[in-house]
């Protein structure tokens, strides 16, 4: 699953343009990266993380309303 600042300086899931990074796909990993503040690192950014960045990642990987293209 790929992470990148956006267009509103928010961590938003998919394919964007600019620095990204990868994600696994799993609700455990998201919840490890974001304890650990692996993905401001990775994405060299403070840009703040959507509170609901767990669910968004579910929901892409289950192809639910819009999945990203990823």
């Amino acid at each position: 699953m790929r992470l990148a600042v956006g267009p509103s300086g928010t961590v938003e899931v998919g394919l964007r343009g600019g620095r990204g990074t990868y994600l696994c796909p799993d609700a455990a990993c998201v919840r490890r990266a974001v304890e650990r503040r692996a993905i401001g690192r990775a994405l060299r950014s403070d840009a703040p993380l959507p509170d609901d960045l767990e669910a968004r990642v579910v929901t892409a990987l289950a192809g639910g309303p819009n999945p990203p293209d990823c």
